[in-house]
């Protein structure tokens, strides 16, 4: 984008950083001192860099957010300003600095002594060489192989089936009986004129039932 820029901070925070940390951040970015960054932190907005070209104007948005300040882009009427500005004496920190020891230190490789140890050429063998026992096989000349696609047997001969004489069937009606009735036997049960039905709920055993025992007396027990 053509124009001038120029950065301006409300006192907004990314969402979840804390102000005191936010604030030391900042302090350490622009090498400003605390009453200048409190004066920052006032709520009402701040002009923090003026006259910045686009991608300057990012640079320093990108600085801000890192820092856990939100920012925001004004552009600039006209050409650059020559009035006082509220970041005078203040200057981004150079790329990579150690904000407060934030960022971890980089990790220290382990020494490992490898003195001791060689490449072998390509193709070495990584170990000593196993013996082969020969496995006896027996007399193979009289093996040859067979041509791709060759049947590996004899061909099995195809029996020709007489056709069934099925002339004597015929199709029988639709609900015929197949097969001769069979005769019933009907079964004698005897005279039953002595036998009668008892009514629902009758009692059919009628043996007199043995009372069950009296519970045993406990009132001469006492517990210990």
């Amino acid at each position: 984008m053509e124009g001038f820029f120029e950065v301006v901070f409300d006192g907004r925070l990314v969402p979840g950083r804390e102000l005191a940390d936010v604030k030391a951040t900042v302090a350490s970015l622009f090498k400003a001192k605390p009453e200048s960054v409190e004066r920052l932190f006032s709520g009402q907005p701040v002009t923090i860099k003026k006259d910045l070209d686009y991608q300057g104007a990012l640079r320093y948005l990108a600085a801000l957010k890192e820092a856990g300040a939100l920012a925001r882009l004004k552009q600039q009427e006209g050409g650059p300003s020559t009035a006082h500005k509220a970041s005078d004496g203040w200057s981004l920190a150079p790329a990579g600095t150690d904000l407060l020891g934030l960022r971890p230190a980089p990790p220290v490789p382990p020494k490992i002594d490898l003195s001791a140890y060689a490449l072998a050429p390509v193709g070495a063998d990584m170990g000593e060489p196993q013996p082969v026992e020969p496995v006896q096989v027996g007399d193979l000349s009289a093996i040859t192989l067979a041509a791709v696609g060759a049947d590996l047997g004899s061909p099995r001969e195809d029996i020709a089936l007489p056709e069934p004489d099925l002339s004597d069937l015929s199709m029988a009606e639709v609900g015929a009986t197949l097969g001769a009735p069979r005769a019933v036997v009907p079964v004698k049960v005897g005279d039953l004129s002595g036998i009668t039905m008892a009514e629902v709920g009758a009692t059919l055993d009628t043996s007199k039932k043995t009372p069950p025992p009296p519970p045993p007396k406990t009132d001469h027990l006492k517990l210990g």
